[in-house]
């Protein structure tokens, strides 16, 4: 578990921030940074370059979030059986 110091600018900070939502979601509203990156493509191991760029370097921060709290913990969970 990272703690981020809250005065830090998002932009200053190594991070990737995907939200997990689909694509129709994203677009609708999404948080500032944010990648689309729908869950289902964890499933079918189709990792963008940002994800395969936190892997190799364990001093990026990666943020994820979807539509609620379980939804997000459970993909967070896969992703980590995956190597993150």
């Amino acid at each position: 578990l990272s703690v981020v110091d809250p005065e830090a600018n998002a932009a200053d900070l190594d991070l990737v921030l995907l939200d997990l939502r689909e694509a129709d979601d994203f677009n609708l509203c999404h948080l500032p940074t944010a990648l689309s990156y729908p869950a289902a493509k964890i499933n079918r191991d189709q990792f963008i370059p940002e994800l395969l760029r936190c892997k190799r370097d364990p001093k990026i921060l990666l943020v994820v979030y979807h539509k609620d709290e379980q939804a997000t913990a459970t993909i967070a969970a896969l992703l980590v059986q995956k190597g993150w």
